[in-house]
C-alpha cells in the first residue's frame, strides 16, 4: 500500500469532497429548468398557405386546393397547447375552417371530415360566421352530410339559401 499515490487517510476526504461536489452539481443542473413558450400557430406558414389558397381559388385547381389545405393543417401545433389566448383560438379556428373548405373544394371529403372533427374536438362550443352571417359549423355539416341530411335537420341549419336549395334538389332527385 505504500506504493499507492494516495494514502488511506487522504482517500476518504477526497472522495467525500468529490461526492458532495458532484451531488450539488447534478442537483443544480436538474433544478434549473427553462420553459420555452410553444407557439400554437406558425404565422409564416399560415401566410404561405393563404397565398397557396388564393392561387388555388384563382386557378380553380383541385390539386392546388388540396395542397393549400395540407399546408394549412401543418401550420397548427398538434396537439394544441392547453391555455390559448382568445386571439390564438380565433386564428386557429379560422385556419382550420379554411382548411376544411379547401379540402371540400379539392374533393377530399375524408380530409375535410377529419379536419372538421379536429375543429369540433378543439372548439366544441364555438363557431365562426361566414361573410353572409351563416354558420361555418352548420355549413361544413351540410356539405359533409349532403343529401343524407334529414329535412328537419336541414331546416334547422344556419346555411346559405343556395346551399339549402342545392341539398334539397339532390334529395329530390335521389328519391324520385
Amino acid at each position: 500500500m505504500s506504493n499507492s499515490i494516495f494514502a488511506q487517510t487522504n482517500l476518504k476526504p477526497l472522495s467525500l469532497t468529490t461526492g458532495v461536489f458532484l451531488a450539488l452539481a447534478l442537483t443544480a443542473c436538474t433544478s434549473t429548468e427553462t420553459t420555452m413558450a410553444v407557439s400554437a400557430i406558425d404565422k409564416h406558414c399560415v401566410a404561405h398557405a393563404q397565398k397557396m389558397s388564393e392561387h388555388a381559388e384563382y386557378s380553380q385547381s383541385p390539386a392546388q386546393h388540396l395542397g393549400a389545405a395540407n399546408a394549412m393543417q401543418h401550420c397548427i401545433a398538434n396537439p394544441l397547447p392547453a391555455n390559448l389566448s382568445d386571439k390564438d383560438s380565433e386564428q386557429i379556428m379560422q385556419v382550420m375552417a379554411i382548411s376544411v373548405l379547401s379540402y371540400l373544394k379539392a374533393g377530399d371529403m375524408n380530409g375535410a371530415a377529419a379536419q372538421f372533427r379536429r375543429f369540433d374536438t378543439q372548439f366544441p362550443a364555438q363557431d365562426l360566421y361566414l361573410p353572409d352571417f351563416t354558420s361555418f359549423r352548420d355549413t361544413a355539416t351540410a356539405l359533409l352530410a349532403g343529401a343524407s341530411l334529414q329535412p328537419q335537420i336541414l331546416a334547422s341549419l344556419n346555411i346559405s339559401r343556395n346551399l339549402r336549395l342545392e341539398i334539397e334538389r339532390q334529395q329530390y332527385w335521389l328519391t324520385h
